[in-house]
């Protein structure tokens, strides 16, 4: 498999997961859906860090834009895997997580990710711009 150099990351949280039966497909490795949902378990549990869920971040929620995902080697049945998991914005209304799978045994990389969040309010329906403590912060965090 071709390497992809992941962008320096803050890592703002990380999170160990251990591969499950249930996240492995027909070739008997990592499936990519199972890492869609540990970069959805990795970014709730970095909002939950700082009390926030993905329906509220301060008084909106976020929706998922995009998501891109570079596989860089295989995930296979009970290998400990860590999420490190960063955070920036991107403009007024938008900000993106960017994530690094990596395989704890030989500090492996997996995958790198990100997936561009818009914020959002429910209620309308429409998009939102961050709210002022969320992007402050990040701003604090993203400092350090």
């Amino acid at each position: 498999m071709q390497s992809q150099r992941q962008p320096d990351l803050v890592i703002l949280h990380s999170v160990l997961l251990d591969v499950r039966v249930t996240d492995l497909n027909y070739g008997d490795h990592l499936g990519n859906d199972a890492v869609l949902g540990y970069l959805h378990q990795g970014r709730v549990k970095l909002l939950d860090t700082f009390g926030w869920r993905e329906a509220d971040v301060g008084g909106v929620g976020l929706i998922m834009r995009a998501c891109q995902i570079g596989f860089l080697a295989e995930g296979f049945l009970f290998d400990e895997l860590r999420l490190d998991v960063g955070l920036i914005m991107m403009g007024r209304a938008r900000c993106q997580f960017t994530y690094r799978l990596v395989r704890v045994e030989g500090a492996v990389p997996i995958a790198a990710a990100s997936t561009e969040m818009a914020f959002f309010d429910y209620e309308t329906r429409r998009v939102a711009r961050a709210p002022t403590q969320f992007v402050e912060r990040l701003r604090q965090l993203n400092q350090v």
